[in-house]
């Protein structure tokens, strides 16, 4: 059947224009987006329809948009009314036969594409950072290997002490790790004894962490398996002190463009990122630690580039906006970049006028920014003059490091800090969430078959009820000192948080002979298991808020570290709106809190859609806090 033709019928104030979506996936939430953001540019009213019997529906609204449901075929037809009809009219029928620049975007990608891990624009020189490489050494007597052994190991403790007392917590976090594994009398003595059977120090310690290394590599669980990298890294800085090679981190000169198979924490904190403008990874993983860091500190970053075929020193663009690496451009694209850099520092700058301002919409509409905060070091990023509280703590932090279970009094000083820090602002501190990815030594099995769909979150603290009573008590002894609600993740069916918000009473009665004045702080739960959306009038929760990112990983039913399934770990799909939508509406009708703290929450191109549902509470990272207050107040 041959594709309809494109039909005008204009009047002085009125238009109306027939065309056919050719996008792969239809009129699904991206499109939906440009498109209504496109409607709102112009005065003259705008309504689409999807077949001669259905109803008309207002283009400018995304939640009317994406319910009609239109999948690539559908014949849309387009009616403007008003003075710039026929613009209106013309632009929108442009943008649909474009595809949405979906057919644009994949043509200017192809050679060297990737995922962004860290989002920005940056233009430098290729410097390669290669793994460390060792030849055949000739061992000593096995005393001699012992001794030299044992060196090498101390040295290398003391690189990793060093780097840890002198780098950001979040990178210390992790050098603290691999510090433990280096200590650990296990691996110490395996590879001890393989040394007194005649191995020589660098083989025997090679085979003693490549059989770890392959243990993580094969483990089911995802984290582990990203770990493996830690180990990976750990077996090199040893084996460098063996060899006497331990200077492995290149010097960078300014404008450098970091190229590399993989970075470990510890070769990221060994570059100097005064002269690092990007990274750029053949492997990596979009939540790797190194993807984490380098978004905290703005670096554009691309992974999954299995093939950079420049030289060193070779220019090139990093576009970390849509995932492109331009190797050796031409003067013209230099320039136009040059043009977009300084384009986004000039918006970025202008978005930092925001910070203290009160983001309404365009329409009055007061909007809530919060901020989610990591580690105590987070508070250190923005004022709280800044921000409407804090929307997610994540608490994990308290039980990482390998020093074992926090204590009451541990977590107690550490909550205290927090809502002090917020001075009457709300603060929603999140309830150990450990499992998946998140593992905590001595409390989260090792073996589980499926640990994302496993026993984590608050499945993990009702199974390990002593752990949950003393973070609970920690909790409602804090919220005696500021607005402290507490956040249940992960949270299924509503018995969950029935049975939770029973053993909070029971922790508030006791404490109570000690302070009779206490009383129970507000408790909500996370909407991220898409049973809890689904049925959310069960849950007699004081607020709710919105994880999209496991919300979406549970939707898709892909791994969100997953690089090869990036295209389904993605927010437009319809089924998450949908959800969503579900979600707000409720806490309209139950007159509860609403909100959301996961990316989806300061990607720009969701802002407005989620506005637009009705959504009037967000909370995003410290760096991003900024940018979208100013997008709120610019009604993008």
């Amino acid at each position: 059947m041959a594709e309809p033709q494109s039909r005008t019928d204009r009047r002085p104030d009125r238009c109306r224009v027939r065309v056919a979506l050719t996008n792969k996936i239809g009129l699904h939430a991206r499109p939906a987006i440009q498109l209504t953001k496109l409607a709102k540019r112009f005065s003259s009213r705008v309504r689409i329809k999807t077949s001669a019997d259905s109803p008309w529906i207002d283009a400018k609204s995304i939640v009317q948009v994406m319910a009609a449901k239109a999948p690539r075929g559908t014949v849309l037809e387009i009616e403007g009314t008003g003075d710039d009809a026929g613009k209106a009219c013309r632009a929108l029928a442009e943008l649909i036969r474009g595809n949405f620049g979906e057919q644009l975007s994949a043509t200017r990608e192809m050679p060297a594409t990737g995922h962004i891990a860290s989002r920005g624009l940056a233009i430098g020189k290729v410097v390669f950072f290669h793994q460390r490489r060792f030849g055949k050494r000739s061992g000593g007597t096995a005393e001699q290997e012992r001794r030299l052994f044992e060196r090498s190991v101390e040295a290398a403790r003391e690189v990793l002490a060093a780097l840890r007392k002198n780098t950001a917590e979040d990178i210390a976090e992790v050098l603290e790790f691999q510090l433990s594994l280096v200590q650990d009398r296990t691996f110490i003595n395996q590879t001890a004894a393989a040394i007194a059977a005649g191995i020589p120090a660098d083989l025997a310690w090679t085979q003693t962490m490549d059989e770890q290394i392959r243990r993580y590599e094969t483990s089911k669980d995802s984290y582990f398996r990203e770990r493996s990298a830690d180990l990976v890294d750990l077996k090199l800085q040893v084996l460098a002190h063996i060899h006497g090679k331990s200077k492995a981190t290149p010097d960078l000169p300014p404008e450098s463009v970091v190229i590399a198979d993989d970075l470990s924490p510890s070769d990221f904190a060994r570059i100097d990122l005064r002269n690092c403008t990007a990274i750029v990874l053949k492997r990596g993983s979009l939540n790797s630690h190194v993807a984490l860091l380098a978004r905290a500190r703005r670096i554009p970053m691309l992974v999954g580039l299995p093939t950079v075929a420049a030289e060193p020193g070779t220019p090139v663009i990093v576009d970390a906006l849509e995932g492109r690496l331009i190797q050796a451009p031409d003067a013209d694209t230099l320039a136009d970049y040059r043009r977009r850099m300084a384009q986004e520092e000039a918006r970025a700058e202008n978005e930092r006028k925001y910070l203290p301002a009160v983001p309404r919409m365009p329409s009055g509409d007061r909007v809530s920014v919060g901020i989610n905060v990591g580690t105590l070091e987070d508070l250190q990023l923005v004022s709280p003059d800044h921000c409407d509280g804090i929307g997610l703590v994540r608490t994990e932090f308290l039980f990482r490091g390998g020093k074992g279970l926090p204590d009451e009094d541990t977590q107690f000083r550490v909550y205290r800090q927090l809502v002090q820090w917020a001075g009457g602002k709300p603060v929603i501190i999140r309830t150990l969430d450990a499992g998946g990815d998140k593992p905590v030594t001595g409390l989260t099995a090792e073996d589980e078959l499926n640990p994302f769909l496993g026993v984590r979150g608050i499945r993990l603290s009702l199974l390990n009820e002593n752990v949950f009573r003393v973070q609970l008590r920690a909790l409602l002894r804090a919220s005696a000192f500021g607005n402290l609600k507490i956040m249940l993740p992960m949270v299924t069916v509503a018995k969950e948080l029935n049975r939770a918000r029973r053993l909070l009473q029971e922790e508030l009665v006791r404490l109570r002979s000690d302070n009779p004045d206490l009383t129970a702080p507000p408790l909500g739960i996370m909407i991220e298991v898409p049973a809890a959306a689904m049925c959310i009038d069960d849950f007699s929760a004081d607020f709710f808020s919105i994880g999209s990112n496991d919300l979406i990983q549970y939707v898709a039913a892909c791994d969100r570290g997953e690089r090869r399934l990036a295209h389904l770990y993605s927010g437009v799909d319809r089924a998450v709106f949908g959800l969503i939508q579900t979600t707000i509406d409720h806490g309209r009708r139950a007159q509860k809190p609403i909100s959301l703290c996961g990316d989806m929450a300061s990607q720009p191109e969701y802002i407005g859609a989620l506005l637009e549902m009705g959504l009037r509470s967000l909370s995003v990272s410290p760096a991003d806090l900024a940018r979208v207050k100013a997008r709120i107040s610019a009604g993008k």
